[in-house]
């Protein structure tokens, strides 16, 4: 069987990979080759960097990720951001369900010093803020934490920034509202399944 390889890296990837954006060709993201090796950055540059930040995914794009995986929330007055978690306890400075800050006071918050005092006053960035920093010649792993209006409006956002072309929509099949915006994202099957040959015939 063919088998396409990436890594999950939770450390910095120094000793794994150097940059091989030479694999690609017009800005779209290099074609996958069998056999070969790839690395994606979980939530960006963790070990060393605030996760889910601006700082994070521009170290990560600098050390020569092959992907970045990232999450997306909705807030309460529909804006979407980037947080791993249901509440912003673990990653800011402040408490609460993330769905039930507004975009305002999501922006409050210091999402950097419990990391480091080098990061202090990180923010909590937009779905279209982290989009606008990443290469075009790079693949994005969204990771949807939500129903179908989250997949609607990541979407639209998705779209609207033409990152269409190197975006991965990971999401259970309530969020899969993605297609009904554009038929031609791509999406990557979360639901967990009890075995592999069910998840293969539900993808």
């Amino acid at each position: 069987m063919n088998k396409i390889i990436f890594i999950l890296l939770f450390v910095p990837m120094f000793i794994f990979s150097q940059a091989t954006y030479s694999e690609t060709q017009d800005g779209y993201p290099f074609k996958p080759k069998n056999g070969d090796i790839y690395v994606v950055a979980h939530c960006g540059a963790i070990d060393t960097h605030p996760e889910n930040t601006i700082a994070a995914f521009e170290e990560e794009i600098r050390l020569g990720a092959h992907m970045i995986e990232f999450d997306v929330r909705m807030t309460k007055d529909k804006k979407l951001v980037i947080m791993h978690d249901k509440t912003v306890d673990r990653t800011t400075n402040g408490s609460g369900v993330v769905s039930d800050f507004t975009l305002e006071k999501s922006k409050s918050l210091d999402a950097g010093s419990w990391k480091s005092k080098e990061f202090a006053g990180e923010k909590v960035p937009t779905f279209k803020e982290a989009l606008a920093v990443m290469p075009p010649d790079i693949w994005l792993n969204i990771h949807l934490k939500g129903g179908e209006d989250l997949g609607k409006a990541t979407a639209k956002v998705l779209n609207s920034a033409g990152c269409i072309h190197q975006g991965v929509i990971a999401c259970v099949f309530e969020a899969r509202g993605v297609k009904k915006v554009d038929p031609n994202i791509m999406i990557c099957n979360m639901e967990r399944k009890g075995n592999i040959e069910e998840y293969v015939e539900e993808t």
